[in-house]
């Protein structure tokens, strides 16, 4: 992604992952038209032995076809149409398959560096090209110095290809000339693949050398400097005070969810002061489990709001700090009460059902409720 830095400020934070999409959307990725360029020819070459058998008499059909006519047959339109036809047939019969390997190699070749991307706006111009200044600078930098030296050694690589091939083939190809059409052509046929073999191999070396200069380079124009980096990480994680704000509106939220269903509840547990729990038991009911649940639990001004519902609501209010502490540390909410502590919520509830007969009928001695012992495993001090 070219840019300009401030000189007093060097890109030296690797890109985060906001900054990699934006690239890839953009369809900047690192590429290597050498890698590709090489299966291209290799999956040219490999065409051409596939169709190796029936090439030659194909060929020199059509030949024969466009290049040997009678003058009468030229002013017959119909006899013209259908070679015509048989001509065009032959072509795009072996036209259509090698553009569909070479397709199918440039998508492997795009694959195995920068991955496949389609994006529009790597297709827009860019008119900050147009700048002479830009364009000066760009002559000056360290990626037309590479690609300078990438263009010397293809140069002499592929000319070294080119006088080996001549020098070992050359007898062969002067010796096609004087044969007959068919076998002609298969010799110029094998020529070809080798040569398709050579240069894709020469290709292929360069390729190898540039991907990782392509990788390079692109991370290296990706850089970022530590403001850069500093605001990328806001705008990809947020802020810290919009992080705390999102969190105490969804803390806020969830306290009032928690609150509307307070009136709900069979028993409120209190500390009595700092921590009160609600629970719900009903066990005639389908749908909940048998072990009461918490559906409500609160500390400091939530506990107190918990007490106030559920005084206004008519719920039993009980001061057990041991069991009170115990259900908050260690049960969630829409939780049920864990197995061992079944007996200490069991008297609570018992003790709130006598409580409600007392009220009902105003009769004896009202129940009194002694300090429930709280299995270690779940003593919270």
């Amino acid at each position: 992604m070219s840019r300009e830095h401030d000189s007093a400020q060097e890109p030296t934070e690797p890109p985060g992952e906001r900054k990699l999409r934006q690239s890839r959307a953009e369809g900047q990725v690192p590429r290597s038209k050498e890698l590709v360029m090489a299966l291209q020819l290799l999956a040219f070459s490999f065409f051409l032995l596939i169709i190796g058998p029936s090439a030659p008499d194909s060929l020199v059909q059509l030949c024969r076809l466009t290049l040997g006519m009678h003058p009468a047959e030229i002013v017959d339109a119909s006899y013209m149409i259908s070679r015509l036809q048989f001509s065009g047939s032959v072509i795009v019969g072996f036209a259509l398959p090698l553009l569909a390997i070479i397709t199918v190699a440039a998508i492997v070749g795009s694959l195995m560096t920068g991955g496949l991307i389609l994006s529009l706006k790597a297709a827009r111009p860019k008119w900050e090209r147009l700048n002479p200044i830009a364009g000066l600078k760009r002559l000056m930098s360290l990626q037309t110095l590479a690609e300078l030296v990438k263009a010397i050694l293809k140069t002499v690589v592929f000319s070294l290809i080119l006088f080996l091939f001549m020098r070992h083939k050359l007898p062969t190809m002067m010796a096609a000339g004087q044969q007959d059409p068919r076998p002609a052509i298969e010799v110029l046929q094998t020529l070809v693949v080798n040569a398709m073999v050579c240069f894709s191999l020469g290709f292929l070396v360069i390729g190898l050398l540039d991907v990782p200069w392509q990788i390079y380079r692109h991370n290296r124009q990706l850089m970022m400097t530590k403001q850069e980096a500093k605001e990328g990480h806001k705008e990809e994680e947020g802020s810290q005070e919009t992080k705390e704000r999102i969190k105490r509106v969804r803390k806020e939220q969830s306290n009032r969810r928690m609150l509307q269903v307070v009136p709900d509840a069979d028993v409120i547990i209190t500390n009595p002061d700092h921590i009160a729990i609600a629970l719900r038991y009903d066990p005639f009911s389908k749908k909940r489990q048998s072990a009461p649940i918490l559906i409500a639990k609160g500390s400091d001004l939530i506990a107190e709001k918990i007490v106030e519902i559920a005084k206004k609501s008519g719920k039993p209010v009980i001061c057990q700090p041991p069991l009170a502490r115990a259900v908050f540390y260690n049960v969630e909410i829409d939780h049920p009460i864990p197995a061992g502590l079944y007996t200490a919520v069991a008297r609570v509830m018992a003790y709130v059902y006598l409580l409600n007969n007392y009220l009902a009928k105003r009769q004896g001695e009202p129940p009194s409720m002694m300090d429930i012992p709280i299995p270690k495993q779940y003593q919270h001090e």
